[in-house]
Parts: C-alpha cells; structure tokens; sequence
C-alpha cells in the first residue's frame, strides 16, 4: 500500500457602517461558474479568488446608498438604482463620504494598474485615506518580496474588514453572507490569507480559513473548496478532502476525478480500481499529465480563464495538486506508467 511523506518546504479613525435593518437590498449576481474563473491564477502572491471582481465597487456604492437612503420597498429601491444606473451607460455614483469607502475605491483603482510601483502607489493612498481599506492591504501583499511578508499583510487585511463589519457580523449577515456587498472584503482577505499560508506549508492554519469560508458561504463563489481539497491532501487528511469532494460532487473541473485516482492509490497501491479511476481522469482532461509530470510550476498568471478539458484547467491542478502526488510515495511513477500504457 502507497504511503504519504512529507516534502521539504518550498518555498483619522474611519466612521464604520452602521449594522443595517432588515430592508430591501440591491441584488448581487452569483459569481462566474467555476469552469471559467481561476481559482490561483496570478501574476503575485494573492490568487485570482482573493481579487476584487470588477463589479465589486459598483455594488459596494450601492449597499452604501442603500444604507444611507434606507429604501422601505422595492419600488424604492429600484428608484435609487435607476438613479445611478441607466442602461447602456457606465454607473454614475457621488463621491464617497465615508473614509473607509474613499480608501476602499482607491484600493480598487488600484487593482487595474499593471505596474508594482502603481500598485504600490495606490495601495499607500488609500491606507492613507483609511486604516480600514482592506484592499490597500491586499495590494501590498500582491507585490509582497516574501511569503512572510505577504502573510503580514493579509493578516491586517483581515483585522480591517473585521473593523468594518463590527463585533457581530457573524451573526448578523449569517444568512446570506456572501450576497452582502460589505462582505465581500473580509472573504477575500480570508481567502488570501489562507493561501498564504498554504504556500508556507502551515496547512493546518490554511484548512481553518478554507473550512470558514466554505461555513460562511456553502454555495462557495470562491473556490475555497479546491485549496482546501489540496491542503487537506498534503497533511494525510484523506477522509475530509473526500468528504469536501462529495459535498461538491457536481463540480465539473477534473480535480476531483485525478484526486479520487490518487486516494485510491494511496489506499490500495496499483490495484484496478486505482487505474480504472486515473483512466476516467485522463478521459475529463488528457493535458493534465503533460503539466504534473512536468515537474515545473507552470507561470499561473497564465491563466485568464479555466474551461473543463482545457489547458487552464490542466495548468491550475499542477499548482493545487502537484504536492500531493509527489508526497505520496510512489504516486508520480506510478501515474506515469498509466500515462504511457
């Protein structure tokens, strides 16, 4: 029977929203479908799940109008959205008022620059503007020289979106948590966070970010489900990446099928169901061998987009999952064999 091992290591004080009545508010479309959006993908330490959606501002002005205006029906508040938003058109919204959401918008600005230095630039403006710019923090982990440093970085995100929503938000958005604008900061920062801390391998602390965010949000937008999947496999949790992939058991990407070939490896070694299992993986995306049995990190920032079958999908395994096949002993031989016959 295959066995896991571990590898070495690789490498002014801003006025808070005010928690708000139960009352009608704008609606936010669901997050792209998983077989198009990269989980990982990114030109620097904070992956794709963990960056503002362009959309993000747009919804968190209007959450914010919504908060200040207090519409009492939806008539009301399709009223106020028509106000700032006339189809065909770019949305028009006032200034912010607040300083966390003056900081906030430039932070998102700042998220549509290409370089580091603007980045950079933009990140000190709106940390400047507000303490409580949760994205400012995102920024500069971003561009971070280090992991260590990044996780410094993400650690404040955190706390800053802690400060926002206010002692208890847990509760308070418990029901729809990831349809709230105000949210949407404080799920990214975990994810980020999160991320992290896998990439050092502190996977324990990886997996309580991902187990909450899963918690928080069971429709998961985010993808939590697959770095949580990948973190639990590296630390020989076999039985709960199984449970996890079984709660999704409709994703449609193929990581679930090449990591079903892998735990039936490690449970029974080169047996038929194990073969049977990998055979069904090479079916949903014959280019996933081509990338794990590389045995490079292709550059993730590559990745625009992930489609079932395609080369995104095959190059974003390599980076979640390529760790586990090589820590369970004899797996990448084993999967080579398969590949070859």
């Amino acid at each position: 029977m295959a066995r896991s091992k571990r590898r070495k290591s690789r490498g002014s004080k801003s006025r808070k929203p005010r928690q708000p009545r139960r009352r009608p508010s704008p609606a936010i479309p669901p997050g792209v479908r998983f077989a198009t959006t990269p989980a990982i993908g990114t030109d620097g330490r904070v992956p794709k799940a963990a960056q503002p959606k362009p959309t993000e501002s747009m919804f968190m002005h209007l959450a914010v109008l919504t908060e200040e205006e207090e519409p009492e029906s939806e008539e009301e508040l399709e009223a106020l959205i028509s106000r700032y938003m006339v189809p065909g058109r770019k949305p028009t919204f006032p200034p912010p008022t607040r300083s966390w959401h003056q900081g906030q918008e430039l932070a998102y600005q700042g998220w549509e620059q290409r370089s580091k230095r603007k980045r950079a630039e933009s990140a000190r403006q709106a940390l400047e503007v507000s303490p409580d710019a949760v994205d400012g923090y995102l920024l500069l982990a971003h561009d971070a020289p280090s992991w260590e440093e990044a996780t410094g970085f993400c650690t404040q995100a955190v706390a800053a979106a802690e400060r926002l929503l206010g002692p208890d938000f847990l509760t308070e958005y418990k029901d729809d948590f990831w349809g709230v604008a105000l949210t949407r900061p404080y799920m990214r920062a975990r994810f980020a966070l999160g991320y992290c801390l896998w990439r050092q391998e502190k996977r324990a602390g990886a997996v309580t970010h991902f187990r909450d965010l899963i918690a928080l949000n069971p429709n998961d937008n985010q993808g939590a489900r697959y770095v949580l999947v990948a973190a639990l496999l590296e630390l020989g949790e076999e039985r709960e990446a199984q449970q996890v992939m079984s709660r999704y058991s409709r994703d449609i990407l193929c990581h679930w099928a090449y990591n079903r070939a892998l735990l039936e490896f490690l449970r029974r070694g080169d047996q038929r169901r194990a073969r049977r299992r990998l055979e069904q993986a090479f079916e949903k995306n014959p280019l996933v061998p081509v990338f794990l049995l590389s045995r490079e990190r292709i550059r993730s920032y590559e990745l625009d987009m992930v489609r079932a079958g395609e080369k995104g999908e095959a190059i974003e395994y390599q980076h979640l999952y390529g760790d586990a096949w090589a820590m369970t002993e004899g797996a990448l031989v084993w999967f080579e064999r398969q590949f070859k016959a």
